[in-house]
């Protein structure tokens, strides 16, 4: 039994590294710059849309 646990343990290790995305590891291989663009207008647009939408309120 202590095999198997083992076994599945390496196989999630493996797993968890064939699926992990690339970009999330800043340190190792630097920022990419078209993921953080994206994410900055993303957030941009995120921002601006709740600030329209809280001005617009109605409030009784």
């Amino acid at each position: 039994m202590v095999q198997a646990l083992a076994a599945a343990g390496e196989l999630d290790c493996d797993l968890q590294r064939e699926l992990t995305y690339a970009g999330l590891r800043a340190a190792e291989n630097g920022f990419q710059v078209t993921d953080t663009g994206v994410l900055a207008a993303a957030a941009a647009v995120l921002i601006a849309v709740g600030t329209w939408r809280f001005r617009e309120r109605d409030l009784g």
